[in-house]
């Protein structure tokens, strides 16, 4: 089943290749336009492979999980919430795929440690964060200093704070 996995994985990576050819084709509206529909009809039939070509088993099985989501962080959604509710898998999914934190246990969003590491890896783990953490100074801290733009995402009391702002 590891197989069918990677294979799902590798539409993933043609996916991302095709979100480069759509980047090319901007400023050519009729061919951009064309190009988003190809790509978001691509996308739901990997969604719906996935849904009916992988058994219960292995979307609840922590490591088979944990081994696909390194490469296509959109199998996420598909776990079982248990799979979710740990911290390891959830940034894992995060790492290549942000909006995946949006689809882990409210706990993983409130977990400080998790957040921090989120926002090392890229500038969405703040938005993808509690309001709790969105408004601790370390957190915003640590997300402007590795990311300027996560400024973008800090609480309103953190954005007229003058070391989070001059960080």
């Amino acid at each position: 089943e590891k197989h069918l996995i990677l294979g799902r994985a590798h539409l993933a990576l043609a996916a991302k290749s095709r979100q480069e050819q759509l980047r090319q084709t901007e400023g050519r509206e009729d061919e951009y336009e064309k190009a988003c529909q190809d790509f978001g009809d691509r996308h739901w039939e990997f969604i719906q492979a996935l849904r009916t070509n992988v058994s219960e088993e292995a979307l609840n099985d922590r490591e088979t999980m944990l081994w696909a989501l390194r490469t296509a962080g959109q199998f996420f959604e598909q776990c079982s919430l248990e799979i979710r509710a740990d911290a390891e898998v959830a940034l894992a999914a995060f790492s290549n795929y942000p909006p995946a934190l949006l689809r882990a246990d409210e706990a993983i969003r409130k977990n400080r440690e998790v957040i921090l590491q989120a926002v090392r890896m890229n500038r969405w783990g703040l938005r993808y964060a509690s309001p709790d953490l969105q408004d601790d100074k370390e957190v915003a801290l640590a997300a402007v200093g590795s990311h300027p733009w996560a400024l973008d995402d800090v609480s309103e009391a953190l954005k007229c704070d003058k070391e989070v702002v001059l960080t």
